[in-house]
């Protein structure tokens, strides 16, 4: 059936039905008014015929009462022809009543009984339709309301992904900058303890150092003396005297 499927209740021509139903009806009026005419000239020509034979009888009255002779045998014949036309109109009318007026009242009455039980079926099957283009409206109203739902619950699991990816990439950078401020923190303490070392290592060298330097003091005091014992002169300049002074450059040195 051709169907508007933008309006699914709406069935159009229902497969050419209604149009062959409009124009049924049509030439059903058209066949109705037709046989209505001719009933009509059926009954003028049987009014006709009544008349022209009462004109004729009257005719024949009148010429009854006169003599013969050649203007009452012409006038005979005129009453005989207008009998004659009287019969002719009267068998036009039979005609038209038994020929024409009387099948086409048999077609009309015909395609009235075959009308029914075909427009039945036809409403009947259209009933159908109309039911399964209802159900089909509501499956895809359902559908649609299905779709739309599965549509608002997957837009709420994509916001939810992606939260949860965002949350994840969260953790995941605390946890980097967790560890990189315990890897600091730990670089701090191998520094400190290496600087501790560092500090321990120079503090026993710079103690040595200074435990040298007093035992080579003890030493040159020890040779001041010895060289003071040694020479006679006690007041001598130390710039005139070599020894004196490369012995002192040595002690302001180790110094």
């Amino acid at each position: 059936m051709l169907l508007n499927t933008n309006k699914p209740f709406e069935i159009l021509n229902r497969s050419g039905f209604d149009k062959q139903y409009e124009e049924y009806k049509q030439g059903m009026y058209l066949t109705l008014c037709v046989m209505n005419i001719l009933q009509e000239k059926c009954k003028f020509q049987s009014e006709y015929s009544r008349a022209l034979s009462g004109l004729s009888g009257r005719l024949r009255e009148a010429l009854e009462k006169t003599t013969g002779g050649t203007v009452h045998t012409a006038w005979l014949r005129v009453a005989t022809a207008v009998e004659m036309e009287s019969q002719l109109h009267e068998k036009i009318a039979e005609n038209l009543l038994d020929n024409l007026i009387q099948p086409l009242n048999d077609l009309l009455e015909t395609f009235r009984k075959d009308k029914m039980p075909l427009k039945k079926i036809v409403d009947k099957e259209t009933n159908n339709l109309s039911t399964l283009y209802e159900m089909e409206f509501h499956a895809k109203h359902k559908l649609f309301s299905c779709f739309r739902n599965y549509e608002r619950v997957y837009y709420n699991y994509q916001i939810q992904q992606s939260q949860k990816q965002q949350q994840q990439q969260n953790n995941s950078s605390d946890k980097h900058s967790k560890r990189s401020v315990s890897l600091n923190r730990s670089d701090i303490s191998s520094m400190d303890s290496t600087s501790n070392s560092l500090s321990d290592q120079y503090s026993l060298e710079y103690y040595s150092s200074l435990r040298r330097n007093s035992i080579d003091d003890t030493n040159i005091s020890e040779l001041c003396d010895s060289t003071t014992k040694i020479s006679p002169i006690e007041n001598i300049n130390s710039t005139t005297n070599p020894l004196s002074s490369s012995r002192l450059s040595k002690f302001y040195t180790s110094l």
